[in-house]
């Protein structure tokens, strides 16, 4: 890391229509009277399909290298001031406006790699962060249209270094020849650590690059080689140009050469090594300064504790594999990877799965053998479960008087290349993770969802009994009335991204007169004038209380100490979320929007998902949907000792593409029409029914089925002749006919056979 100037007029850009739109959302949110913007989440500050332009304007800075590791990579643009709920956050209801003001401000703005984009939106400050900006000051940096924060930036002691703010780093940061960074100052260690300096990637180039530029300097000891030098020093125009510096500034403390002044700096390392070079001994030298320097290294590395940044309390799960539990024999289900960071979303969404499929398919066991593995030994002993009889049992798939399988099995992988697993037999359990002391936290629930009037005692399971037992949730009301004043804002704040669904409202109050809790919205009278309209919490909708029910006792195990140590915000909290027929108990209008609005309110949550109702899959992209099916091992290409196999289909088409007609007939459900589930019987007999009519046996309603089928295949046949509509007729209605029980193999082969009798036919034409 090295200083760097910023220009003082921000970039065209930032001037740009779609730029200004983006500013004055912010500011529509900073006007919010202030009770009802402390109960609503800060908005998502985008530059939408500008931000390549702005990522150039970036680059341009710091000579198209990443401010924070000086690697010449792919940049991407960087907040370094989080665009809202700043980490850690303070004892206030306003604590999530910080650094909202400054999301598209210039000064802010930093080019950044990959790698360096910090996994959280930390912003440590040492003693109080800076007073909010007033509303006059907000309104005059947007009013102005350039992006330039004209009122200095935040007055506070921020942890993190600032290339373009510190001048010297030697206090801060030290270079080892491994390629490895030491902090030299607690800002140091939170810098190294925010930016994960020293992840292996990055670590290992620095070292062949220090070692090519320490071998080259080894050459420049002849009157003809000492030019090079000159290019050896030119630190801001080298790749990792400032560690280098601060490398050769050590080295160079350890020559013993007169005139050689000790720290020099930058202007000075130039000189100093031309002084060392024309020594007579100058290769001895600097083989004896390089000892002695790898002495110091070990020193260094032996008391470096960078424990200021603790690691991310969990992982994202990225894989799921499933053997022989209840009835499935062999499963393996793949986690899309999560999705790159940009301006559009500061905190991509964690990896999520909506797992589709008719009764007995397991899906709700693929919930059970999650939540089993993943959560505490406490909790799974307090469920009280037998786990023995869980492993498969021969019987549920088709073979009577078959031995039962010896032992279950599933694992988990996570990112980073951490995993846990759970292995059962008849006996005992076994239970094993390269986690060391961390958990992932688990909330579980199944297909009943309701809650009671009163609230229970925390017990270890809790949070995940639900889906086991149908037990009922908590009612959260006694839990939000006791809320210190802060945390129920943040609360609200989270609950409103899912509590919307049902039309907005201004701000949950706590009655001070009573236990009650009101929902309050304002109505605007023709006159100008406004009505509040207090709705008490539990005279909503069953659907709305059963949302709320789960919701609250997510964010109530979440804020709990012994479930999630360290909880700072809901936006960063990470764990996984299991929820069993989620379209239970709720409207159309919240099936098409709640997992959208869920990941919305639990960002950096995992949630996995059953339904059988294609509304809930909006919100959902490519990759982040499975189907299961039961089919016969024969039909399968997977090897399996079972005459019966579930299998999760594959070739699945894009979900966000398809209309909702689309989906019901897609795939994903296995429909063949969208008008009654008597028709799609009728359809799948299409094959049977052109057999009939052949012979003159159908029946009056089957003779409409067949011509509807006609002329469907007429409309879709460019051109017209009977020998084509025959072919078709047959091909496509023996397709309707094996399509709902192949696999997805043979599912292929149909869909593909189908193909080329059609494709033939036309050919002949």
């Amino acid at each position: 890391m090295q200083y760097f100037e910023r220009p003082s007029q921000p970039p065209a850009i930032l001037k740009s229509p779609l730029t200004q739109a983006s500013r004055k959302s912010m500011l529509e949110y900073w006007l919010i009277e202030p009770g009802r913007r402390s109960q609503t989440s800060v908005p998502i500050i985008s530059v939408n399909e500008d931000e390549h332009l702005l990522r150039e304007a970036l680059a341009n800075l710091n000579r198209q290298r990443c401010a924070f590791c000086e690697a010449s990579d792919r940049l991407e643009v960087h907040r370094f001031r989080p665009a809202g709920n700043a980490l850690p956050m303070s004892r206030s209801s306003d604590a999530h406006l910080y650094y909202l003001w400054l999301a598209d401000a210039w000064q802010n703005l930093f080019p950044i790699c990959p790698g360096c984009v910090p996994i959280e939106p930390q912003f440590a400050v040492r003693g109080s962060r800076c007073p909010l900006p007033t509303r006059e000051q907000v309104e005059a940096y947007v009013n102005s249209g350039d992006g330039l924060w004209q009122f200095g930036m935040p007055s506070e002691k921020a942890m993190l270094l600032d290339p373009t703010e510190v001048r010297q780093f030697a206090g801060h940061l030290i270079p080892a020849l491994d390629g490895g960074l030491l902090p030299g100052s607690t800002r140091g260690a939170y810098t190294i650590a925010h930016f994960d300096l020293n992840r292996g990637e990055r670590r290992h180039q620095r070292y062949i690059t220090y070692q090519q530029r320490l071998e080259e300097l080894r050459s420049c000891t002849t009157p003809s080689d000492l030019s090079r030098i000159d290019r050896l020093v030119d630190f801001a125009t080298l790749e990792f140009g400032g560690t280098w510096y601060l490398l050769l500034r050590r080295l160079l403390n350890h020559l013993p050469v007169n005139g050689i002044v000790r720290n020099p700096t930058p202007k000075q390392v130039g000189p100093a090594l031309r002084r060392w070079a024309k020594a007579r001994d100058a290769a001895t030298l600097l083989a004896q300064a390089h000892h002695m320097l790898q002495r110091e290294d070990a020193r260094l590395h032996a008391s470096d504790k960078q424990a200021m940044a603790p690691e991310p309390v969990v992982e994202s799960i990225t894989a799921i594999h499933i053997r022989n539990f209840k009835a499935i024999e062999q499963l393996d289900l793949k986690f899309k990877g999560a999705p790159a960071r940009s301006l559009a979303r500061s905190e991509p969404l964690a990896p999520a799965l909506v797992i589709l499929g008719e009764n007995a398919t397991g899906k709700s066991s693929i919930l059970e053998a999650v939540a089993l593995t993943l959560v505490p030994a406490a909790v799974r002993n307090a469920l009280n479960i037998s786990l023995a009889e869980l492993v498969m049992d021969p019987a549920q798939l088709g073979v009577d008087g078959g031995d039962q399988a010896t032992r279950a099995q599933i694992r988990i992988e996570l990112s980073n290349q951490h995993w846990v697993e759970l292995t059962i037999d008849q006996q005992a359990h076994g239970h094993s993770s390269n986690l060391d002391n961390q958990q992932v936290p688990v909330f579980a629930y199944g297909a009943f969802r309701r809650f009671t009037r009163t609230s229970q005692r925390t017990s270890p399971h809790a949070h995940v009994r639900n889906l086991f037992d149908g037990n009922v949730l908590s009612n959260p009301e006694p839990w939000l009335r006791h809320l210190r004043q802060d945390r129920f804002d943040m609360v609200i704040r989270t609950l409103r991204e899912v509590l919307a669904i049902d039309g907005d409202f201004d701000v949950i109050q706590r009655a001070q007169e009573s236990d009650i809790l009101y929902m309050v919205t304002a109505i605007s009278e023709p006159d100008g004038a406004f009505r509040f309209n207090r709705t008490p919490l539990h005279a909503v909708s069953s659907g709305y209380r059963s949302m709320l029910a789960m919701i609250c006792d997510i964010l109530k195990g979440l804020m709990n100490a012994t479930i999630y140590p360290g909880f700072e915000s809901f936006q960063s909290a990470r764990g996984v979320v299991l929820i069993d027929e989620i379209e239970a108990h709720l409207h159309p209008r919240w099936k098409v929007q709640v997992m959208s609005r869920l990941r919305a309110a639990l960002p950096s949550m995992t949630f996995i998902v059953t339904t059988h109702d294609p509304l809930c899959l909006r919100g959902m992209e490519q990759g982040e949907v499975v189907v299961l099916q039961r089919i016969a091992s024969a039909d399968s290409q997977a090897q399996r000792q079972m005459p019966i196999t579930i299998e999760s289909m594959a070739d699945l088409p894009p979900v966000a593409d398809l209309r909702l007609e689309q989906l019901l007939t897609s795939d994903f459900f296995q429909m063949l029409s969208t008008d009654d589930a008597h028709a799609d019987r009728r359809l799948a007999r299409i094959a049977d029914l052109m057999a009939a009519h052949a012979n003159g046996e159908l029946s009056a309603e089957d003779e409409r089925v067949l011509q509807d089928f006609n002329e469907d295949i007429t409309n879709a046949l460019p051109i017209g002749s009977s020998e084509v509509h025959q072919i078709v007729q047959l091909a496509v209605g023996e397709y309707l006919a094996k399509r709902r029980a192949a696999s997805s193999q043979r599912l292929r082969n149909l869909r593909q056979a189908a193909k080329d009798q059609i494709l033939s036919a036309l050919e002949r034409l």
